[in-house]
């Protein structure tokens, strides 16, 4: 999950990938630059720098894309940085289980926070918003508290998720103010949450959405 900031605007994406022992990255990028949507696979590598470091290189779209990732103790990326100088990004990591997935694993409560921006009057400004949602068998009732610097909103709302069996999934979502809210999103298949990525033009949100458990 990154997020960051590219001359064309605000910057998110979410990338789902599998790395193989041979150095080898596979994955698909779901990505948001500007107003720009964008999904496509690509390809990649990574090398070792230390026990607690590793360099990634990934290709998207004929371009090729520089980060470095901390490890923790179990040698899994937790945080990573882009190194291109047009390129600000940081991001956190999420270990996939190797399931399929299904709504049913998001059944119950769950919590979230992001920071994104939203493009108003010619600028893009900056937003914050806090979740709370319940989830049954792919239908999700919540309320978000939305900061937008001179003014915070209440909203109740409602939605459902598509969610296909490599994780992938679609957000829609309809609040109280006659809003719609549209994503692209990436299940966690252990049941934790679920990472999103708004698709509507004007915002540009990307948070995890945390299951909560007893």
């Amino acid at each position: 999950m990154s997020q960051g900031n590219l001359p064309a605007g605000p910057y998110a994406a979410l990338l789902q990938e599998t790395w193989s022992a041979d150095g080898q990255i596979r994955g698909v990028r779901l990505q948001r630059t500007g107003h720009e949507f964008s999904e496509a696979p690509y390809t990649g590598r990574f090398d070792p720098i230390s026990l607690c470091r590793v360099r990634i290189q990934r290709t998207f779209a004929g371009t090729l894309r520089q980060s470095q990732a901390v490890l923790d103790l179990n040698g899994i990326p937790r945080f990573s940085i882009g190194l291109l100088p047009d390129v600000f990004s940081i991001s956190r990591w999420f270990r996939q289980p190797n399931t399929a997935c299904t709504a049913s694993l998001l059944n119950g409560a769950a919590v979230s926070k992001q920071e994104g921006a939203n493009y108003r009057q010619g600028a893009w400004r900056r937003n914050g918003t806090v979740q709370h949602e319940r989830w049954n068998n792919g239908i999700v009732n919540g309320i978000a508290i939305s900061s937008y610097g001179e003014t915070v909103e209440e909203a109740t709302y409602r939605g459902t998720i598509q969610v296909a069996p490599d994780c992938l999934a679609t957000i829609n979502q309809r609040d109280s103010l006659d809003v719609d809210w549209n994503y692209r999103g990436i299940v966690l298949a252990d049941g934790s949450g679920y990472l999103y990525l708004q698709t509507d033009k004007d915002d540009v949100n990307v948070g995890f959405i945390e299951h909560l458990r007893p």
